[in-house]
């Protein structure tokens, strides 16, 4: 019973994620930023020394890192998603990149909070396979 709810909140964490993919996340001056947008070219912000930004968006990384451990039942430490997760909540505290201006979020949009609630499930999903040390769960060392 355990690790079918562990099963299907993974699920759920990858299925919101997908969605935030699709939606709206942010809203500048210049109009609606998409989650796919960010995902392709946040990587870009390393190239302008916005480290802070580049740091959330391989926080994408990290989650993908995550998913792919789970899936295949790999031993990983519970800090991981949890430097995702922290990484994903700060986005509000930033400005972000666009169209080669600097512009303030003037609203985190549902793209955005499907975004960390995905990784808010897959923070849960770690800490109930290391609590319940299944055979087919994470350990953590």
């Amino acid at each position: 019973m355990k690790e079918k709810m562990t099963e299907f909140l993974h699920s759920i964490s990858m299925l919101l994620y997908l969605a935030s993919c699709i939606m709206p996340c942010l809203q500048t001056k210049t109009g609606k930023i998409y989650g796919l947008y960010c995902l392709l070219t946040g990587w870009t912000s390393f190239l302008y020394y916005d480290f802070w930004l580049f740091f959330i968006w391989c926080s994408n990384i990290i989650y993908i890192y995550v998913v792919v451990c789970l899936i295949r039942d790999k031993k990983i430490k519970i800090l991981l998603p949890l430097t995702s997760l922290i990484f994903a909540i700060s986005m509000p505290f930033y400005n972000i990149f666009n169209n080669d201006t600097v512009v303030y979020i003037s609203e985190e949009l549902i793209g955005y909070y499907l975004w960390c609630i995905s990784y808010l499930i897959l923070f849960v999903v770690c800490f109930l396979k290391r609590r319940y040390k299944c055979s087919n769960y994470a350990n953590i060392d």
